[in-house]
């Protein structure tokens, strides 16, 4: 069977309040160079992860005013086309991706955070085989951290079956969290349900929430463990300054 690539989802309407006033957006601050020297853009990386799995075009989703995203990252680059979505007034992750509702419908969707960083490079290829092989709803790259604080943990026996999730919590014992998902159009319609019933009070949604009614509701969602990967957020300035001045890592100071 021949299988269509996923549309790669690139949120990336966030201030970055945290950094201070950073001279570019976070996105795109430099980390790393490439092979003949010239410094990389942290969404690049993103990017190329999406190429190595023949993941062929990218929507990125911005907020106004983030112009130099798209004059930095163009309309692609390693094989992969990029579009824009501009959106206003967005309050979460999964509000922001819920804009492109229109644009994904009917298509499996590849997320990725174009501020994380990971290990090894073939992460994306090998989900994906894993997603396709297993006819998986949702499938989510595993990777060990001992920062729950600031993590989506996850619950998942043996045969990477997700049985939960427990969102940013200091007391979690759980030792896996997940950084890049692939999903089936089943997801996106939770996620537009999960996004039209609001907040529960005022706690922020998160993509957790989401993957965690995907369980709830009996879908297929797994996890593939990448026991030798790490992963670096840079949007603290503890964590960028990690990135800059190595490889990435699993965010501890």
């Amino acid at each position: 069977m021949t299988h269509r690539p996923p549309i790669g989802l690139v949120p990336a309407a966030g201030r970055a309040a945290r950094l201070g006033a950073l001279p570019c957006s976070k996105e795109i601050f430099p980390v790393g160079f490439d092979d003949r020297g010239v410094p990389t853009p942290v969404a690049r990386h993103l990017l190329r992860g999406f190429a190595a799995a023949g993941i062929d075009r990218a929507l990125v989703i911005l907020r106004p005013g983030k112009w130099d995203v798209p004059a930095c990252l163009g309309a692609g680059s390693d094989g992969v086309d990029v579009a824009y979505l501009v959106v206003e007034d967005s309050g979460s992750v999964p509000e922001t991706l819920d804009r492109a509702g229109r644009w994904i419908e009917g298509c499996d969707v590849a997320l990725g955070f174009p501020d994380i960083l990971l290990e090894p490079s073939d992460v994306w290829p090998r989900l994906l085989d894993f997603h396709r092989r297993g006819g998986h709803d949702a499938s989510l790259g595993l990777f060990p951290t001992d920062q729950a604080w600031k993590a989506d943990m996850v619950d998942a026996d043996d045969d990477g079956r997700v049985r939960g999730f427990v969102i940013k919590d200091p007391e979690c014992t759980l030792r896996w969290t997940w950084s890049i998902a692939l999903w089936t159009p089943s997801v996106t319609e939770l996620l537009r349900r999960r996004v039209a019933r609001g907040r529960d009070g005022d706690a922020e949604l998160w993509v957790g929430d989401v993957l965690r009614d995907a369980v709830a509701a009996g879908l297929d969602v797994r996890g593939l463990r990448f026991a030798e990967g790490t992963f670096l957020d840079i949007g603290t300035p503890a964590d960028l300054r990690r990135a800059v001045g190595g490889s990435a890592g699993d965010g501890t100071p």
